[in-house]
């Protein structure tokens, strides 16, 4: 089967979890090819390496293609002026979306003219917002190619027009959390069209316990950005410091944040608070091994976050913060916390409970390590994709 995946860059430093995915449909024995509607990221060619990705075929946007889906524009007129029309009828009303949906106009018209040639078996949206425009163009001229579309928690809050109107077309519609059926379902997609396949983490983690834990070392990982809520964590850190003297921490990640974090433990005197910025999807494994404790109190409005799946399998006790959809990840106080957004106060005896209570602790993470590897693994959510289109592919076949 041949799959193309579009989305909008690929590889980008903040989402690991695609290329674990995408790894898993090609372990599954599809052919697979990645596009990417924007262009490429400045750390290219490291983050192809370091993730390995360089078994399958990636394209970008450039300017390149801008001038060829230009020029494809006035051999296909009628495709570039339908299009041109849907979103200027669909989208002026929000010009953020309306100004990107032209400027990525020309990259969708040379995409779908390379579909046109190649006829793959399958076009999978992997974002639902700016890649259904390539997306309506592939419904409407090409209907014997299977399209699917995945639904994330940016997709629904961004509430892009084009990918709620091809949702009620698409062929198959996924969500990444049971969460989300409701919302999906107001857009006008069939009950029987919508499945919840979980994003999941890459089965070669599973069982990597030959690193050693530091005793009492916390860790945290994500953008250094005010939604995050890093400077929180510290702070929690901060208070159960004053109680349990050999804490520590590690702060994994890069952004806006970071130089007012460091003088925040600077200034206040604060110990064994580490700031490792970005780092090697690899490197937060092994960083994560060495780790008791995942902290993670962001209030980004995030589904089910990957990060606390991947430190759940290194059996880190995970004390999160109640964002939509994690009670389908995590059993609160039984395979880890949940904790109220914005309550320090629940962070911090949390925290102290699960370093005092070691007992309490290894049981929960079993449960958390049992969770991960039955219902987010990446392999059984590519099996689960497979079956979709195969069924798909064999009603087009009856039709």
């Amino acid at each position: 089967m041949n799959v193309w995946f579009i989305i909008m860059q690929f590889p980008n430093p903040r989402e690991a979890f695609a290329g674990s995915d995408i790894k898993a449909f090609i372990r599954a024995g599809l052919k697979v090819q990645v596009h990417s509607l924007r262009f490429k990221h400045k750390q290219n060619k490291s983050l192809i390496f370091d993730r390995e990705l360089e078994n399958f075929e990636i394209s970008h946007n450039s300017f390149h293609q801008i001038i060829i889906g230009l020029i494809c524009g006035v051999f296909y007129p009628r495709t570039f002026l339908s299009l041109l029309w849907f979103i200027i009828y669909n989208h002026s009303y929000n010009l953020n979306h309306l100004v990107k949906s032209m400027i990525l106009l020309p990259r969708v018209i040379s995409l779908f003219t390379n579909i046109k040639k190649n006829k793959p078996d399958v076009i999978h949206l992997y974002w639902s917002h700016y890649p259904s425009l390539l997306g309506l163009l592939v419904k409407r001229y090409l209907p014997n190619i299977v399209l699917t579309m995945s639904f994330c928690a940016y997709d629904l809050n961004m509430r892009f027009k084009g990918g709620i109107l091809l949702s009620k077309e698409a062929d198959a519609v996924v969500a990444i959390a049971e969460v989300d059926i409701p919302i999906i379902l107001d857009f006008g997609v069939k009950r029987e069209k919508l499945k919840v396949i979980y994003r999941g983490v890459d089965p070669r983690y599973f069982n990597n316990n030959n690193i050693d834990k530091i005793e009492n070392r916390i860790i945290t990982a994500g953008a250094l950005t005010k939604k995050k809520r890093i400077i929180d964590i510290i702070k929690v850190f901060e208070e159960v410091q004053k109680e349990i003297k050999n804490l520590s921490l590690v702060v994994l990640g890069d952004g806006d944040q970071r130089e007012k974090l460091e003088n925040y433990v600077l200034i206040n005197g604060i110990t064994n608070v580490s700031f490792k910025g970005h780092v090697s999807h690899e490197q937060v494994f092994e960083e994560m091994l060495k780790s008791e404790v995942f902290l993670f109190l962001s209030q980004h409005k995030e589904k089910i976050p990957n990060v606390v799946k991947e430190a759940m399998i290194c059996n880190c006790y995970c004390i999160v913060s109640e964002t939509e959809g994690i009670s389908e990840l995590i059993y609160n106080n039984i395979s880890g916390s949940i904790i109220s957004i914005g309550d320090n106060r629940s962070a911090i005896e949390e925290l102290k409970k699960v370093i005092e209570n070691i007992e309490y602790r290894k049981n929960a993470i079993k449960l958390a390590d049992s969770r991960v590897k039955e219902k987010f693994n990446s392999d059984k959510s590519a099996k689960n994709y497979i079956k979709i289109w195969e069924q798909i592919i064999k009603e087009k076949g009856k039709s």
